[in-house]
């Protein structure tokens, strides 16, 4: 039976994809340019970011509050990549997710150092959406996807009028849409957490989250079904423990876990027997 929050994010991700892409993909009419305002207003994007402080601020609090909720649901090359991931888990030799260690500081630090760059250059940093494997804007990224890869291919069949981009651009959109794809099916969402800045700047909202996963060591079993489902890699099912900045809070875990020993909480667990306790000094 799939968990009540779950089947919530699974509903809003693919609300939200399906909204981005038929605004993306219809005739901008005076109506289809209202609704793409609307909702780009509150889509994380570094080009709009120096003007749109209470936008980032609202996700920020929304990540402070919840976790990486905008990573789960609303970033459509998330959307992308959970959707190859469902593919790739159904191959019969697929190999089920294990913890791997967090990317190095300087890393991520390098990460957000693009993503405020790219906020401070403005327009400029649209561009960079289009250079493969640099997902500085997720949002923008998808947008060159289907400009430059789905429109091409709907019109080419069924329009003479269409004027396709240039080869250049269909070609850097291929290979960014063929790398997301791949990386979902072989790696789930380690992309999110290698490679993307902004989730780099949530990931870092996200490790003091009101709400965040928990293990109860107490009930664990160590059986590793939450680490099997686990996309982020971020589940050390051994240590009992779930590194937060990486966690996109996509609650396959939740469903997983047959003992009832993992939660989505404000509490940390404390062990109902402590390992350090206090002893009498020997007199």
């Amino acid at each position: 039976m799939k968990h009540p929050l779950k089947i919530a994010r699974i509903l809003v991700q693919l609300t939200s994809l399906i909204t981005i892409t038929w605004m993306l993909m219809t005739a901008p009419t005076a109506a289809v340019i209202a609704i793409r305002g609307s909702v780009e207003h509150w889509m994380l994007i570094p080009t709009a970011m120096i003007g749109a402080a209470s936008v980032f601020g609202f996700w920020l609090i929304i990540t402070l509050a919840f976790g990486r909720i905008y990573c789960s649901t609303i970033c459509p090359l998330g959307t992308i990549q959970d959707i190859a991931a469902n593919i790739g888990s159904r191959f019969k030799h697929a190999k089920p997710y294990r913890y791997k260690p967090p990317s190095p500081w300087f890393v991520k630090a390098g990460l957000l150092g693009i993503l405020f760059m790219a906020a401070g250059l403005g327009s400029l940093a649209a561009s960079w959406a289009m250079i493969p494997f640099l997902e500085v804007s997720p949002y923008d990224s998808y947008v060159g996807i289907i400009d430059n890869v789905v429109k091409p291919a709907i019109h080419s069949v069924d329009s003479e009028d269409y004027v396709a981009p240039s080869t250049r651009l269909i070609l850097a959109a291929g290979v960014n849409l063929l790398f997301i794809i791949i990386m979902g099916l072989t790696r789930g969402r380690e992309l999110c957490n290698t490679l993307c800045p902004l989730g780099a700047a949530l990931g870092a909202a996200g490790s003091i989250s009101l709400f965040h996963f928990d293990i109860d060591t107490d009930l664990c079993t160590h059986c590793r079904r939450c680490e099997d489902v686990c996309r982020a890699s971020c589940i050390d099912s051994d240590a009992g423990t779930i590194d937060p900045t990486r966690c996109v809070t996509c609650f396959n875990c939740l469903e997983a876990c047959k003992d009832n020993a993992l939660k989505y909480t404000t509490r940390r667990h404390r062990l109902s027997t402590p390992m350090l306790q206090k002893i009498k000094p020997v007199t």
